[in-house]
């Protein structure tokens, strides 16, 4: 039983444990979490540290998958913190990793920024309130907002940043079609929410927050080395806080679709 974010944790073959630990580094804010080794046994004296560690009586569950599988499970579920009920929801093959807990249900944003220095550019793309990050990252949803600059950002001589910038919005139509695409997606998780989790529109994002995640992306960038390609993966939950989940790279994605084959 491992809490992270931790110093002295170091595993470079989890890109998305390794990433986690480095937004956390860098000032990016990130879940507190605790991460069970393959089959590590679950007792009651663990989950009373786990409880404190979250502190909270739920957690969110990933999974960290250690040998290849042809049908791996989608973690982000929202789970009681209950000795029973995590073991039923350990898998062979994965370390389990458990998160502060978050409603995916809840979201105002899903937000992913993509950095590539070789063609120059910055793209955030982003869904909104009811959706969620993985919505993006798996291609069940196209963007409903996407942001395109120049990277390095272009300033000016006043920082007025948004001069520079190209927008893209989804029509209503397809807006509509993606809320019916999460709630079916939703219900095979289990869930049953309403149309009511969404609003009626996409409401795009405000430039203070597009500002925030500038100003994020190159604190990111000043300590980042692994590639010149990258996306990093945000949301922003119902309270309006950011939480940063981990940054994703093509040998990182590579590795992944390597071992679900």
């Amino acid at each position: 039983m491992i809490i992270l974010p931790n110093k002295e944790y170091n595993n470079p073959n989890n890109e998305k444990i390794t990433t986690y630990q480095f937004l956390s580094d860098v000032g990016c804010p990130v879940f507190d979490s605790v991460l069970f080794d393959e089959s590590e046994l679950i007792t009651k004296e663990k989950l009373i540290t786990l409880k404190e560690v979250l502190q909270s009586e739920y957690c969110t569950i990933r999974y960290q998958y250690v040998k290849p599988s042809i049908s791996p499970i989608r973690g982000g579920n929202k789970s009681k913190i209950d000795l029973d009920e995590l073991k039923r929801k350990q898998v062979d093959g994965t370390q389990m990793w458990l998160l502060q807990p978050i409603d995916r249900t809840k979201n105002i944003y899903g937000i992913n920024m993509y950095v590539n220095k070789k063609t120059e550019s910055l793209i955030i793309e982003s869904v909104g309130k009811g959706f969620d990050v993985s919505d993006l990252n798996r291609g069940d949803i196209s963007p409903q907002e996407s942001i395109y600059l120049n990277y390095p950002i272009e300033y000016g001589w006043q920082k007025e940043w948004w001069k520079y910038i190209k927008l893209n919005f989804v029509n209503q139509e397809q807006f509509n079609q993606d809320k019916l695409i999460r709630l079916n997606k939703l219900r095979k998780f289990g869930l049953n929410p309403s149309d009511d989790i969404f609003g009626k529109e996409y409401v795009p994002m405000d430039y203070s927050l597009i500002e925030k995640l500038l100003n994020y992306i190159q604190s990111i960038d000043e300590n980042w080395d692994k590639s010149d390609e990258y996306t990093v993966s945000i949301s922003m939950n119902s309270n309006g806080k950011l939480v940063f989940w981990d940054i994703q790279t093509p040998i990182g994605k590579t590795k992944i679709l390597r071992s679900t084959k």
